[in-house]
């Protein structure tokens, strides 16, 4: 008789939920939550596209929930620290934050030509660049 799959944890669950919810792969929920963060931070904090905020707001997002994953797989899951999947976690992180960062870079190197000569003469308000 084999043992019993131990229950999942409630954020696992409710990953799970989501996904049948909404139809998609576990990469593709990933993918939305990372640019959600990111819109979500420059809609509601105000910030542009290439500053900081929105893209540290992702990571730290994309963090959070591989530390979550991480404790529900020791604590909840009783996985020893041996048998983590290391590289699942690492793909998980990568796969949030890629397209926000991306997204990130492109705006950082398309910003509006006042706001770059802003930035070159030191000046800190970035957010109202001259003629805007």
């Amino acid at each position: 008789m084999e043992p019993a799959m131990p229950e999942l944890g409630p954020f696992q669950s409710g990953k799970l939920w989501l996904r049948e919810l909404l139809g998609f792969e576990k990469d593709t929920l990933h993918v939305l939550i990372g640019l959600l963060v990111f819109v979500l931070v420059i809609l509601f904090f105000r910030r542009k596209p290439w500053q900081a905020l929105p893209i540290i707001c992702v990571a730290l997002a994309a963090m959070a929930g591989e530390a979550w994953d991480l404790y529900e797989l020791v604590r909840v899951r009783g996985k020893a620290w041996a048998e983590i999947p290391w590289g699942y976690l690492l793909h998980d992180l990568w796969v949030t934050t890629i397209i926000p960062a991306g997204i990130f870079l492109m705006a950082y190197a398309l910003r509006p030509v006042s706001v770059k000569r802003a930035m070159d003469e030191g000046r800190a308000d970035m957010d109202h660049p001259p003629g805007s």
